[in-house]
């Protein structure tokens, strides 16, 4: 499976246990290798913030995961046994269940010989942007989902669909993560399924959310900035328009939203911006930021960044690939190569 992609194979443990220790892992043999094959084989593909791996090991081996490791795991078997650090132990996996490792705690996973299994890597950074994307609130801590997956239903399902989905894709001979698009659809479908569908630590942030429906002032509020993205407004000017103290309004916007007005402004505009990018619309990512009032690029930049999980280039790309697609044409401002990426201007 992913033969294309392969990056490692291990003749012997100590050529598998070198390459673990660039992962930060650790490997210890439990049986000596079967007959014919290799010790080991790693083929990955890479997304932006997240990796595909399929693995197979020749011989039956125990591999540790230490607590200060930035990144979540979780497998899927395709054959033969396995075990993760679970709520009681080490628990069996299997294509009906698996164990979710998140930063924070170690963690133990056990193959058998001629295991096979799909490895999904997760950064620590990729989940924090998503959550706080998703909930319109900063995210403090790490995310610790809970620990078993049920592949037979719910979010296990989606998330076991969209990896074997990807992985036949690519044995079909398509290179899936070569195109954005696809690579932010596999990395939204995961990262939100999880998020949204799986207990964590966080859940409460959504749960707060849902408990505070919005008065009648926070909804004033909300549809005069939501009509006014474009416009140079004050919180004074919100305030105003939502008819009560501004002591009274942040209040029931915290409540409702978790942000302040202006918190909630300038998130508004940032989603502004990316529609426009994402639409093929702006000539520019400086075009678009200039427009929903965004003036110091590099800030613009970084807090689209920290809120989508890719740099306003990239979507601008994408958009501009959507628009002549759709269109027959060009996009506006296709071939005078401004932008800005994570580095400057491109």
């Amino acid at each position: 499976m992913m033969d294309r992609e392969r990056i490692f194979t291990a003749r012997c443990a100590d050529e598998a246990r070198d390459y673990l220790a660039t992962k930060s892992l650790m490997l210890k043999a439990r049986g000596s290798r079967e007959p014919h094959g290799a010790y080991a084989l790693f083929n990955t593909i890479y997304a932006p913030g997240m990796y595909l791996s399929y693995i197979r090991y020749g011989a039956s081996v125990e591999i540790g995961a230490p607590a200060e490791r930035g990144d979540y795991s979780l497998s899927l078997p395709l054959e033969g046994e396995m075990a993760a650090t679970g709520e009681d132990g080490l628990e069996a996996c299997s294509a009906a269940r698996t164990m979710v490792a998140s930063p924070g705690a170690a963690q133990v996973m056990r193959c058998g010989a001629r295991s096979r299994r799909l490895a999904l890597s997760i950064s620590r950074e990729t989940v924090r942007r998503r959550l706080s994307a998703l909930a319109g609130a900063p995210v403090t801590g790490d995310v610790v989902f809970a620990p078993r997956l049920d592949f037979g239903s719910g979010p296990g399902r989606i998330v076991r669909d969209a990896m074997l989905l990807v992985a036949e894709a690519q044995d079909g001979g398509r290179d899936v993560f070569a195109d954005p698009l696809r690579a932010a659809n596999f990395v939204e479908t995961v990262l939100n399924t999880l998020l949204l569908h799986h207990d964590h630590s966080h859940a409460a942030l959504f749960e707060r959310r849902a408990r505070a429906p919005a008065t009648r002032d926070v909804k004033r509020a909300i549809d005069f900035i939501e009509a006014n993205l474009d416009q140079p407004l004050r919180l004074d000017c919100i305030v105003a328009e939502a008819g009560v103290s501004g002591r009274a309004l942040s209040a029931h916007f915290r409540d409702a939203t978790g942000l302040s007005p202006m918190a909630y402004l300038r998130h508004a505009r940032l989603r502004a911006a990316r529609a426009s990018l994402e639409r093929g619309e702006a000539a520019s990512v400086t075009d678009a930021a200039f427009r929903f009032g965004f003036l110091h690029l590099g800030r613009f930049s970084g807090a689209y960044l920290e809120a989508f999980g890719e740099a306003p280039s990239e979507t601008l790309a994408r958009g501009r690939r959507r628009f002549s697609a759709e269109t027959g044409q060009a996009a506006p401002g296709a071939d005078s190569g401004a932008g800005w990426g994570r580095r400057g201007s491109t």
